[in-house]
């Protein structure tokens, strides 16, 4: 991650999707730059260690009692 190179974060990125040609450029390359910003890399990683509880609290959704979106999709 830190020796960040735009071809392979564009195709990590596009891998992401269910149709690659949905992210345009202009995202791709702000997300890009987004990458190089100071503590964005301790950031990242945090998240990502953070990222099982996120399955974890589906289980919780069931005790909110005020209206709330929630948008997932089956390709998430």
């Amino acid at each position: 991650m830190r020796l960040r190179n735009f071809t392979i974060t564009k195709a990590i990125l596009r891998g992401g999707v269910a149709n690659a040609e949905s992210i345009p450029p202009e995202l791709l390359k702000e997300m890009y730059e987004v990458g190089h910003r100071n503590g964005h890399y301790r950031a990242f990683v945090s998240l990502l260690r953070k990222s099982g509880s996120w399955e974890a609290a589906t289980k919780e959704y069931h005790g909110v009692d005020m209206p709330v979106r929630l948008v997932w999709g089956d390709k998430d």
